[in-house]
């Protein structure tokens, strides 16, 4: 064989040999397995030092700052690191406490390399006594006003009495919720605890940032025997000056932000190395609401808006975009008045084509009518008759697609608005009354499929029952709060004050309004 022959062959062969990934076959859906850890899970006498952990196939390590809960929580950072292709070392720094379980808790920090499914359930145990504590508390949080439930939200237990520990101190163990805002403290030593929740924005474990969303529990948790499913409303404080206390982005693209209080004035903005589009402010009636319509989301997905109300301190949420926004532009027709009829669009509107615009059926040519841009709300039109020979008569307008155009560059279906009044038929109401509770304050809601309120009642007393008449057909949802100062609104609560907010409740079913039907539903308040 020559040289050249035998060097080909060796290449060859050497090229054979190499580990490559397999190509081909059903996709890895399995998630690591834990095969072996040293020391072992449950492990007592426990003095510090090194974790070991060994899985069945090849891992990587994903968000350890995030993931990666130790409780009670450590004087100095754990260190989780990848010492080779299936093994995860964990570095507990001492010293540590005394006849104490120490609880890591990786959440889904391990995965397997080639798909990224994370390890399920991969919880070590250890402790410094000649035990392992075994008491638990498990519950849920959730957002006060809107009931949705809250995930990575750190839940914290505190020694009773202990009242600084919240802000300048730490707590005794930790959770976090996961993607429902369930949580599971594990592993705990008898005593008597204060229950609380934290959204922590600066990784500190303590309660010392305006913006932090908070929730605690005013009945001490006994151990053992608290065997109640604890729920927890998370909040932000008021402060002074108005605080965001709720943000949502809406399916149309909008921004939604509810305000503690009123709000005079808004600055919305991006920061300057982002996108910077402009922005549609849309107030509600109280002014503590209000709908931030970008002019543009292609680029605005993951990106932290800044937010200063009137004089206070800048606030940032981040803007989430939904991730098939209609495109479509939604027109509804609004009683005709002094004024003509109103057509309201479910995003702002950038355009009119008002060729794409013209009276129909019988009598058509007969109709005279103007379009025009309302002065003070980008989301309305007005379609005006005007004299002539069919004026105060029964007549159509019909838009048709691409008449209306809106900011994002959607469109409208064709549209038929009927210049006279609509036929109540074409309607539904619904008559609400709570029944069997005492009389109290109440503020009823009535939300559209979206979760925008569209009508609004306050009951300060007396008969309880609230009628909601020319509703257009769908699904609602009903709404109650409990307004336990009468002020007509909802309040969030005060830590140090021990108020919990007030209580907000969401009627067990979704109800059907139909054209033509008065609904009527009686709800015993709990």
């Amino acid at each position: 064989m020559s040289r050249h022959a035998a060097t080909a062959l060796v290449v060859f062969l050497a090229a054979c040999a190499q580990v490559r990934d397999p190509t081909g076959g059903p996709k890895d859906e399995d998630p690591p397995q834990l095969v072996s850890a040293e020391p072992p899970s449950g492990t007592t006498g426990f003095t510090g030092g090194a974790i070991t952990l060994r899985f069945d196939e090849r891992i990587d390590l994903r968000k350890v700052r995030e993931n990666v809960v130790v409780s009670p929580p450590l004087e100095l950072p754990l260190e989780v690191t990848r010492t080779g292709p299936r093994e995860v070392r964990i570095d507990l720094p001492g010293p540590l406490l005394p006849n104490t379980t120490y609880v890591i808790n990786l959440g889904p920090a391990v995965v397997d390399l080639t798909e990224g499914n994370a390890a399920d359930e991969l919880v070590h145990v250890v402790a410094t006594g000649e035990a392992v504590d075994s008491l638990e508390v498990t519950g849920a949080v959730r957002h006060a006003y809107t009931g949705m439930p809250e995930k990575a939200v750190a839940v914290l237990l505190y020694p009773e009495g202990d009242t600084a520990a919240f802000t300048t101190g730490r707590p005794r163990y930790i959770a976090r919720t996961d993607a429902e805002g369930r949580f599971r403290l594990r592993y705990l030593a008898g005593g008597r605890y204060a229950l609380r929740a934290l959204r922590d924005m600066n990784g500190n474990l303590r309660y010392d940032l305006p913006g932090e969303e908070i929730a605690f529990d005013t009945v001490v948790v006994a151990l053992p025997g608290d065997s109640a499913l604890h729920v927890l409303e998370l909040y932000r404080e008021p402060g002074l000056q108005p605080q965001v206390m709720e943000d949502r982005v809406l399916p149309e693209g909008a921004l939604q932000l509810v305000f503690s209080k009123p709000v005079d004035s808004l600055s919305v903005r991006t920061p300057a190395e982002g996108p910077r589009p402009a922005w549609t402010l849309e107030w509600g009636l109280g002014r503590d609401t209000v709908l931030a319509w970008p002019q543009d989301t292609t680029l605005l997905h993951g990106v932290r808006v800044i937010l200063r109300p009137d004089t206070a301190p800048a606030d940032t949420v981040t803007y989430r975009r939904p991730p098939r926004p209609p495109f479509n532009l939604v027109l509804r027709a609004g009683g005709p008045g002094p004024k003509g009829v109103p057509l309201r669009a479910s995003r702002p509107i950038d355009r009119v084509d008002t060729d794409r615009i013209e009276a129909t059926g019988p009598g058509a040519d007969s109709v005279h009518f103007a379009v025009e841009r309302d002065t003070t709300d980008r989301r309305v039109l007005w379609i005006r008759p005007k004299a002539g020979p069919q004026a105060g008569r029964t007549g159509s307008i019909l838009l048709k697609p691409k008449a209306v155009h809106d900011l994002y560059g959607g469109w409208n279906d064709s549209t038929t608005v009927a210049l006279t009044a609509p036929d109540p038929a074409t309607f539904g109401s619904l008559k609400l009354t709570f029944v069997g509770g005492p009389e109290e304050a109440l503020i009823a809601l009535l939300q559209d499929a979206q979760g925008r309120a569209v009508r609004r009642q306050p009951l300060s007393g007396g008969p309880q029952s609230v009628l909601w008449e020319g509703l257009t057909a769908g699904t609602y949802a009903i709404r109650v709060v409990r307004d336990l100062n009468g002020n007509g609104r909802w309040d969030p609560g005060r830590w140090r004050e021990g108020a919990l907010p007030e209580p907000v409740l969401t009627h067990p079913e979704p109800v059907n309004v139909r054209a033509g039907w008065d609904l009527e539903v009686n709800w015993a308040l709990p």
